[in-house]
């Protein structure tokens, strides 16, 4: 269930660093996996002061 009280247009923001553990091996930069997760996280962390104590987000 979507909480009601989540605004639209809410934004979150996520840094990292680009290094060994987050690049596609065969071209050396950011890969689309690390970059959805990066982008997974800042949602999540957007929203959390929406949700319920027994409330989780999937992404």
């Amino acid at each position: 269930m979507v909480s009601p009280n989540i605004a639209i247009g809410t934004k979150g923001e996520r840094k990292t660093f680009v290094c060994e553990h987050n690049v596609a091996p065969h071209v050396d930069k950011f890969s689309t996996p690390s970059m959805i997760r990066l982008m997974e996280q800042a949602s999540s962390d957007s929203v959390q002061k929406y949700l319920e104590d027994d409330q989780v987000t999937v992404g």
